[in-house]
């Protein structure tokens, strides 16, 4: 019989005694005092045999971890397909969720932080012009403005004429005095991005001006 077999059979011969011999309310706490005041009496020995049980506790913890971890990597490479289609299910309906989420709260700030309005149209207008003309937008668009989103907000308010503010941002546009399909190479439009080739324009007189340099 090995170790782990004795172990056992102690383990469910005292199981047994326990059931046949229960003990009251009051038997058990005068057990309680008992070990109490024996390790009171008695501290090397009862530290020695604590160090005893946490050693004991420990070995029986590692056995059942490493039974765990054998168990978990023969169920892995039983179940891989099931597995990755677990994590691809998983992973879909994670990325929905976000997505959902970040545009119900990209709506909200877009309505309640024109600070935040403004970003976004600028992010929007210069991804799309980049992609139309078939080249890749190495920069953040703040980088390609030159300022923060915040100061160029600024730098637009204060080039406002008699009408216009954010409230009605719609029926002015944000233009660029020189258009940037006017540039014939990325260093041209990168140029053409900074934030003094911006201006506030009426939507009317944006439509009209088109590509044109004023």
């Amino acid at each position: 019989m090995n170790l782990e077999e004795k172990r056992k059979r102690l383990s469910e011969n005292q199981r047994r005694f326990r059931l046949n011999n229960p003990q009251t309310s009051e038997q058990k706490a005068a057990a309680v005092l008992r070990m109490k005041n024996w390790r009171i009496n008695n501290p090397e020995k009862s530290k020695k045999l604590r160090l005893k049980e946490y050693e004991s506790e420990k070995r029986k913890i590692n056995r059942i971890s490493e039974k765990t971890k054998e168990s978990m990597r023969l169920y892995r490479k039983n179940n891989r397909e099931k597995i990755n289609e677990y994590k691809r299910n998983l992973y879909k309906k994670d990325k929905t969720s976000k997505r959902l989420s970040d545009k119900k709260y990209k709506d909200k700030k877009i309505k309640t932080d024109p600070v935040f309005k403004f970003k976004v149209r600028m992010r929007t207008r210069l991804y799309q012009f980049f992609k139309t003309v078939g080249l890749k937008k190495y920069s953040s668009t703040a980088k390609l403005l030159g300022i923060d989103y915040k100061d160029a907000f600024t730098y637009i308010e204060n080039k406002f004429i008699d009408g216009m503010n954010w409230g009605n941002y719609g029926e002015w546009h944000i233009d660029h005095i020189i258009p940037l399909s006017s540039a014939k190479t990325n260093e041209e439009i990168i140029k053409l991005c900074h934030y003094t080739n911006l201006q506030p324009l009426w939507a009317i007189d944006n439509i009209k001006k088109n590509n044109k340099i004023l």
